[in-house]
């Protein structure tokens, strides 16, 4: 007797569990009437042959020859219309990347079947193939429907809603959990979207979970206590650096975040002992070492002593990293509150040639050159920053005084206005936008609101007073203007042009002498300023 090879009896089985054991085709053979024997004969001998077709079928696809799989089983159809025999061409349809063919097969056959999860599966992923994910989700949806613990559906669906509706992505993932357990790959996509929607405290619980699933996983740890750092719970965050730094003192990004949250506890002085070790290192990362320029940077703000130490560490970091930017970046922004204008006009110039994408450089660059009166050159560089990034407020703010400064008023208000979109409350735009107005004499009762609201963000503020005194000067009412320009020349921080103002109330209030007195102060602080010379040649506004 010849052998029957095993892999075809395999087929075969296969074949006939397919296309005899789907519930819905018996139903609907229930349904028929009952057939005469011949008829009965008939049938059989049509299902023998479509078995065959699709065995035939089944060993092409074997060997990887599916465009011969699919005629075979198109053969199978026409001896018997069984969703199987459909499925098993959308399947190789869409292996073949022919995705509309493949959706138009698997939908034949969910008509046929319309429980059939495995059915539905195929049709979701050709959906999501296709970017169709709105389509892909109602399937996996739909399989849910009919089998409540599919976990491979959940996942599905978290994965398609977890950049768009992260919150319904959270509560699937939590159902997967609840499931089957903790698991790694779940709880890691938990932990980034409650880290993205800043909820720090629940990441640090889905992290915890992870880590008692790994407990020996120090990058893990770390994670665990950086996500407490971020949720105020700075005194567990730094038992577990300790801790960690304890298991191995090498580890420089622990210590470096242990640093950085002495910052964050006010505790410069252990926050420096930290940043010493760490500079023992053999090898530093120029990670490592911006983010030690940095704290040292961020503390100039509050002890100025370490300006020096600050710009030494970054003119290092420059040396070592010629091409990186960052570096560059800060000793710009230390150059500019040095007064050191060309210096930072230099430095941002080549940042937006190293990292042309940066806004802020843009914008950084085009306040270097305002400085410096190139005005032409700062609005092209803020007109950049814009363009890169049309909700960047400062960068609006600065072009709308820069095209103040150029007297082209229709860019300046149109500039203005832009930010006070981004941002109705904005001290500095509201000032800004406000003394321009009252410099022109237009719009005062609006300037006059805008200003007040500025003043009182900022009750203190030198120029802010000055503004809300000179729009009072603008509309006549000298007393309140004298009132609110005199308390800006006593907070000792006024410029020259706040003392002219000053002379120029006094001047409205038939006070010539004192008007005199602070013309002179003025141009005593600024001796360049011609027309104030004039004015004090002719002894009168």
């Amino acid at each position: 007797m010849k052998q029957i090879s095993t892999t075809l009896v395999l087929f075969a089985a296969a074949a006939v569990l397919l296309l005899s054991g789907c519930s819905s085709s018996k139903n609907a053979e229930n349904e028929q009437p009952k057939l005469t024997a011949a008829e009965q004969q008939v049938r059989d001998a049509r299902k023998s042959i479509a078995i065959q077709r699709f065995i035939d079928g089944s060993v092409a696809e074997t060997k990887g020859d599916y465009a011969q799989a699919i005629i075979e089983y198109q053969d199978a159809l026409r001896y018997d219309d069984n969703p199987a025999i459909y499925y098993a061409i959308a399947k190789d349809y869409f292996t073949l990347g022919k995705a509309a063919l493949a959706s138009d097969m698997v939908e034949e056959a969910i008509q046929r079947d319309p429980e059939n999860t495995t059915y539905h599966q195929l049709l979701a992923e050709v959906f999501v193939s296709t970017a169709q994910f709105d389509s892909a989700l109602a399937e996996y949806r739909r399989i849910l429907s009919l089998d409540s613990t599919n976990v491979n559906s959940m996942y599905s669906i978290a994965r398609l809603t977890q950049q768009t509706r992260p919150l319904q992505a959270l509560e699937m993932y939590e159902k997967i959990i609840r499931l089957n357990g903790p698991d790694w790959q779940v709880l890691a996509q938990m932990a980034d979207i409650n880290t993205a929607l800043h909820r720090f405290r629940e990441a640090a619980e889905v992290y915890k979970k992870m880590a008692d699933l790994d407990p020996s996983n120090l990058a893990l740890q770390q994670s665990l206590a950086d996500a407490y750092v971020r949720a105020g719970e700075y005194d567990t965050a730094m038992t577990m650096y300790q801790r960690l730094l304890a298991m191995d003192s090498s580890r420089v990004e622990v210590r470096s975040a242990l640093a950085e949250l002495y910052l964050q506890k006010n505790d410069w002085k252990n926050a420096r002992d930290q940043f010493d070790i760490i500079q023992k290192s053999d090898s530093l990362s120029a990670d490592i070492m911006l983010r030690i320029a940095v704290a040292y940077f961020s503390q100039t703000q509050k002890d100025s002593s370490l300006v020096p130490e600050a710009r030494r560490r970054f003119e290092n970091i420059l040396g070592q990293y010629p091409g990186d930017w960052r570096p560059m970046f800060y000793l710009g922004i230390m150059d500019l509150i040095a007064n050191h204008d060309s210096s930072a006009m230099t430095r941002f110039d080549g940042v937006t040639t190293r990292a042309g994408w940066n806004a802020d450089a843009w914008w950084y660059l085009g306040l270097a050159y305002s400085r410096l009166h190139r005005n032409e050159d700062a609005v092209a560089a803020l007109q950049h920053a814009v363009t890169l990034n049309p909700k960047h407020l400062n960068a609006l703010s600065a072009l709308g005084s820069t095209y103040d400064t150029m007297k082209r008023y229709k860019e300046s208000d149109s500039a203005y206005e832009a930010a006070l979109k981004i941002d109705s409350h904005d001290a500095l735009v509201l000032n800004n936008y406000a003394y321009s107005l009252a410099e022109r004499g237009e719009q005062l009762e609006r300037a006059l609101k805008m200003s007040k609201e500025s003043l009182e963000k900022d009750s203190a503020n030198a120029a802010y007073l000055d503004t809300y005194g000179w729009i009072f000067f603008r509309l006549g009412k000298y007393e309140e203007a004298r009132l609110y320009i005199n308390e800006a020349v006593e907070s000792g921080q006024a410029s020259p042009v706040v003392f002219e103002h000053l002379g120029d109330v006094y001047f409205k209030l038939n006070d010539a002498e004192r008007a005199k007195e602070y013309w002179e102060k003025a141009l005593k602080k600024d001796p360049s300023n011609s027309s104030l010379k004039e004015k004090l040649a002719r002894g009168a506004l």
